[in-house]
């Protein structure tokens, strides 16, 4: 609850440092709701469009958000020791109402994550330009 109450909203949008803090918030409580497989808390967490977004990766419609993420959770492997790996943030780059994370697991892999602000609060806003299901060597 005291990291929800450290995100919580403020004007942001500025790029200020407050803004990158919350979305440094934001990015660590997304992954903490992910690896416990908790569906509630990464809806909670995603912007309108990734639920969207969730939605159509296993079937043609959306169906409800919660259901559409524990889908997803049967997609993502998880390590020899039963946890997903953690990619540490790189960098947070605010413009305006958008942010970009960049993360990576290792030096050699680094990928680039939107956040937008919505009601108040920066919000993931894609899952990595996924379109669709991975592919079956991937599962």
């Amino acid at each position: 609850m005291l990291a929800m109450a450290l995100a919580a909203p403020g004007c942001g949008g500025d790029g200020s440092q407050d803004d990158e803090k919350r979305v440094r918030i934001s990015y660590k409580q997304l992954q903490t709701r992910f690896e416990a497989r908790d569906s509630h808390g990464v809806c909670a967490r995603i912007s309108k469009a990734a639920r969207e977004q969730v939605g159509s990766l296993g079937h043609a419609q959306p169906t409800t958000c919660p259901r559409d993420v524990r889908q997803l959770f049967k997609w993502v492997k998880k390590d020899d020791d039963g946890r997903t790996g953690r990619p540490k943030l790189i960098d947070v780059a605010i413009d305006g109402g958008t942010a970009t994370v960049t993360a990576g697991l290792t030096d050699d892999t680094r990928g680039r994550v939107r956040f937008v602000e919505e009601d108040g609060e920066w919000k993931l806003d894609s899952f990595f330009g996924i379109t669709g299901p991975p592919p079956p060597d991937m599962l």
